[in-house]
C-alpha cells in the first residue's frame, strides 16, 4: 500500500492564516496543531516555482517564502513523505523567525537524532509532544489518510 503526503504543519492560528492567505483548506490535527495539505493543484495555484528550493528536492520556492514569512510568529514544518511497499522516502524543513532553521533532504529514511525519522525530528523541533504515541508523526495522526488529496 502506498502513502504520499505533502503539507505544512504548525500551530492552529498560523496555519489558519496560511490557509486563508493561499485559499487552501486547513485540517485540525489536535487542539494546538493544524495541517495545510498541499496537493499538486494547491502548489500549481502558487504559480511557477522560481527554481530554488528550501532544501534539496523539497518545497516550492514561492511556498517557502510564504512559510518563512508566517514563521515570524511561530515555528512551522513543511514535510514530504512517499512510501510504497518496501521503501519510504521523506524530508522536512523547519521555518522559524522568517528563515529556514533546520532541514532534512528528501530521500530514503535515515533516522535522525534519537532514532527519529526526519519528519518526527522536525515536528519535535517545533514542539510536538509525542505523549504516549510511538513518535510525533503518530501523535498528530498523520497516518489517518494515505494521500495528500484525502486530507484536502
Amino acid at each position: 500500500m502506498s502513502y504520499e503526503f505533502r503539507g505544512a504543519i504548525g500551530p492552529v492560528p498560523e496555519i489558519g492564516e496560511l490557509g486563508s492567505r493561499l485559499a487552501l483548506a486547513v485540517v485540525p490535527l489536535s487542539e494546538w496543531w493544524s495541517l495545510l495539505p498541499l496537493t499538486d493543484e494547491g502548489l500549481r495555484s502558487l504559480g511557477p516555482s522560481g527554481g530554488e528550493r528550501a532544501a534539496p528536492g523539497l518545497c516550492h520556492s514561492r511556498l517557502s517564502a510564504v512559510l518563512a514569512s508566517v514563521s515570524a510568529s511561530a515555528r512551522l514544518v513543511y514535510v514530504e513523505v512517499e512510501c510504497w511497499p518496501g521503501a519510504c522516502e521523506q524530508g522536512a524543513i523547519v521555518f522559524e523567525g522568517d528563515v529556514v532553521s533546520w532541514t532534512s533532504p528528501f530521500g530514503p529514511i535515515q533516522p535522525a537524532q534519537n532514532g527519529r525519522t526526519p519528519v518526527s525530528a522536525a515536528l519535535r523541533r517545533v514542539g510536538v509532544d509525542p505523549g504516549d504515541a510511538l513518535d510525533e508523526f503518530e501523535a498528530l495522526g498523520l497516518g489517518r489518510q494515505r494521500h495528500t488529496g484525502d486530507w484536502a
